[in-house]
């Protein structure tokens, strides 16, 4: 845990307290219901419209627009460290929302201790988030950071220039201001079924009731009144720009981190949790008449059991736990040489870039790598080492082919559909690390690589970029 993060505190208004007041509000309608069945008058019609529309806005102003938020301040506050009142926690990033986000950031970057309370209790302002400090409140993300600095003599823009200070400002306006909505608009509008939401366990009350609020905003701001395409035009270039502002630095402004780093990692990392990478927070993942599933091993399974495929029919129990100890070798273990070096060797990014994958993305998800094969193993070789390893393996895959048509024969089977995935990545999209170079010293695995190309992937160029240089068809 990060030093400046001390802890969370029990939230005071949560969805379950929602829940209890809309169960109790449904009660009351139903009820009311029931005495217009026995009773058919134009009053008692009338009395259930009230009773309707203000159960809707007692849920609506208690869930959003509080009369008096001093309720919601603790009165038992720890010194010095703080609280900071958020939406809570999300499924694969710390909060759904970039403004809290962007202020933990600050917090762990600039060491300040702080809690978070997980509530929907919207502060002095109506605006989430919001933080207490020795008794002291404030609201809003800008306006917290200020505090903060004149408070405990903070600067993380000290070594900016005035001019740097200045640009810093301005590409912060952008990132909160303008690229902040495409995104949330898809989230809650354009996104019919509401996937982030519904995985975040937000109750389907609020997605009817906050949609609308999105809206409303939306169009306010102006996002709203552009077509799908037109919002995406948007948000392509404003990353685009980010990418080409941020270059080769380190962070943003240069080789030290600064407030605008904050700002825009709370926003970037919405965006990439939009990957959605599934329920095991894992890609790939596939879904089969609404049965999800994840892992390529767990899908290739589940359609052998759904569908009656057994592309290992053909082989004997021997063959088959050779092939799956050589499936095994290509999947967990040759996996990580080019991964490595694609991540990590490669300082230039050569194969990330001309795919088109955002620098801000390669940053952090670097990181994730270089984190995930230090556990692995891998990366805590050298970079001999590491080519050593990718040789070898490359060597025991070629002599175990020999002159066979497929690894395991003359017909094709499952362990080919997991090497044939590794080995293309290595001979045409990562070409130039060691094991690209490597498996050009191995004719029967290059034919090999050919021959599934030519029987299975027909429409090969179609679904291809051809070098980032157009869009894939298929």
């Amino acid at each position: 845990m990060c030093e400046a993060c001390v802890g969370s505190v029990t939230p005071t208004y949560t969805s379950k307290e929602f829940g209890r007041r809309f169960r109790y509000f449904r009660r009351i309608l139903m009820l009311t219901m029931d005495i217009l069945n026995d009773c058919c008058s134009m009053t008692v019609a009338g009395v259930l419209v009230v009773c309707a529309i203000a159960g809707y806005f007692f849920l609506n102003r208690k869930w959003t627009i509080p009369r008096d938020y001093s309720k919601w301040v603790t009165k038992d506050y720890p010194k010095d460290v703080v609280l900071l009142h958020h939406i809570g926690r999300s499924a694969y990033v710390p909060c759904l929302s970039p403004f809290p986000l962007k202020l933990e950031t600050y917090f762990r970057i600039a060491k300040i201790p702080y809690k978070t309370v997980a509530s929907l209790n919207f502060g002095p302002k109506n605006k989430i988030p919001w933080m207490e400090y020795n008794g002291e409140v404030v609201t809003d993300s800008e306006f917290c950071i200020k505090f903060l600095n004149d408070k405990l003599g903070v600067d993380l823009n000290k070594h900016l220039t005035s001019e740097q200070k200045a640009t810093a400002r301005i590409l912060q306006r952008m990132i909160d201001e303008h690229f902040y909505w495409p995104y949330v608009y898809h989230r809650w509008v354009f996104d019919k079924e509401q996937k982030t939401l519904l995985r975040n366990k937000v109750p389907k009350m609020v997605i009817w009731m906050f949609r609308r609020k999105i809206e409303s905003a939306s169009n306010g701001q102006g996002i709203g009144r552009h077509s799908q395409e037109e919002i995406e035009h948007i948000a392509r270039t404003d990353l685009q720009a980010l990418s080409d502002f941020l270059g080769t630095k380190k962070y943003m402004m240069g080789e030290k981190i600064s407030e605008v780093d904050c700002a825009v990692f709370g926003q970037l990392v919405q965006t990439v949790a939009s990957l959605n990478f599934g329920p095991k927070n894992k890609i790939p993942w596939m879904e089969y008449n609404g049965e999800v599933v994840t892992d390529s091993e767990f899908c290739i399974k589940f359609l052998n059991d759904k569908l009656g495929v057994d592309l290992n029919k053909h082989l004997t129990s021997e063959q088959k736990a050779t092939a799956r100890i050589l499936q095994r070798m290509i999947d967990e273990h040759f996996y990580w040489p080019y991964v490595y070096h694609r991540w990590v060797f490669d300082k230039e990014q050569k194969t990330l870039l001309r795919n088109k994958v955002p620098k801000m993305v390669i940053w952090m998800f670097r990181r994730k790598i270089e984190s995930a094969s230090n556990g692995q193993g891998i990366g805590r070789h050298s970079q001999e080492e590491i080519e050593h390893i990718a040789r070898t393996d490359l060597q025991a895959l070629s002599d175990f082919l020999g002159t066979k048509k497929y690894m395991m024969g003359e017909k094709i089977s499952e362990v080919d559909c997991a090497v044939f995935g590794q080995l293309v990545q290595v001979r045409w999209e990562t070409d130039d690390c060691p094991a690209g170079i490597i498996i050009k010293e191995h004719q029967n695995l290059l034919e090999y690589l050919d021959r599934i190309k030519e029987k299975v992937w027909p429409d090969w160029e179609e679904c291809t970029t051809k070098g980032g240089t157009v869009e894939a068809t298929a």
